[in-house]
């Protein structure tokens, strides 16, 4: 369900996101490391989180192994619990010294980001805050399908 802005009610975070492919556009043609398409299950993101960890080492990059769980996790865990479809795609790119996680949850429009933390009690909602604090660059796409975080050494 959306409003006449084409957001939905969602995850209250006072984080800034991009819109759009980010401040490098993904390319088609950056080697894709991973892709899958994986049901909307809590079990999931555990799976997908060692998925990428394990390309992430394969290709060299076993010092971005942290950072790609955490965002893999906080991305997919978000399309577990708010997308509306029984399944999700995920995608891990070679992108420069790093890579690019996108999660595609198949549900068109954005969430509404809204200022307020979350209370220092809430159980959920530090998600996004913590995919700012690792990647480099996080966003959307402008339909609101994907959400993607740049992952790279040089990165926070």
């Amino acid at each position: 369900m959306t409003d006449s802005h084409g957001t939905q009610p969602g995850v209250a975070q006072s984080v800034p996101a991009v819109v759009g492919d980010g401040p490098r556009s993904a390319d088609t043609s950056d080697p894709v490391l991973l892709h899958m398409s994986s049901p909307r299950t809590e079990i999931s993101v555990a799976h997908l989180r060692d998925q990428a960890l394990a390309v992430v080492v394969g290709a060299g990059l076993r010092r971005l192994g942290d950072a790609v769980r955490l965002v893999m996790s906080e991305l997919a865990t978000n399309a577990v619990r708010y997308g509306q479809h029984e399944a999700f795609d995920v995608r891990v790119r070679r992108s420069g010294n790093g890579v690019r996680i996108e999660v595609d949850d198949r549900t068109q429009g954005r969430f509404a980001l809204v200022g307020a933390l979350p209370d220092e009690t809430a159980e959920q909602g530090r998600g996004l805050l913590m995919v700012e604090a690792v990647a480099q660059a996080w966003g959307t796409s402008a339909d609101g399908r994907i959400t993607w975080a740049d992952v790279a050494s040089a990165g926070k």
